[in-house]
């Protein structure tokens, strides 16, 4: 049991997702489309890199949205999340403009290295299966 002394109070709602969630889980698809059009045509990438959006999850009160971002090549990650929300104001407004909503969440981008990570596990178990 946690004391309150110990809980921290969150900024936004939590993320939400799953059954009973059906709207924050709407959104978070409508705004992956808008967002994943805005990124082919307005963001003008450094050549040689790719990025994937790898999820969307919207705040419960619909305040703001965290789309994570993976980069390859894998080392230009922090460099292009610099890029990400340089663009981030331009990418709100024209989304704004798009879903037509009486709350837009707010877009932010995060650099999601969970494939990387999975990666570099699947690289040591390969190395434990030819020692072993």
């Amino acid at each position: 049991m946690c004391s309150k002394s110990s809980m921290k109070k969150s900024k936004h709602a939590p993320l939400l997702s799953g059954p009973g969630w059906e709207r924050t889980d709407r959104l978070a698809s409508l705004i992956r489309e808008e967002v994943n059009i805005l990124l082919l045509r307005e963001l003008e990438l450094p050549k040689g890199v790719l990025i994937t959006m790898t999820q969307v999850k919207v705040y419960g009160d619909l305040s703001g949205a965290r789309i994570g971002i993976s980069v390859l090549p894998a080392g230009r990650g922090k460099e292009i999340i610099k890029l990400m929300n340089i663009v981030q104001p331009h990418l709100q407004i024209i989304l704004n403009q798009k879903l037509k909503s009486y709350r837009v969440p707010k877009i932010e981008f995060y650099l999601d290295e969970s494939s990387e990570r999975g990666e570099r596990v699947e690289h040591i178990l390969d190395k434990v299966k030819q020692t072993g």
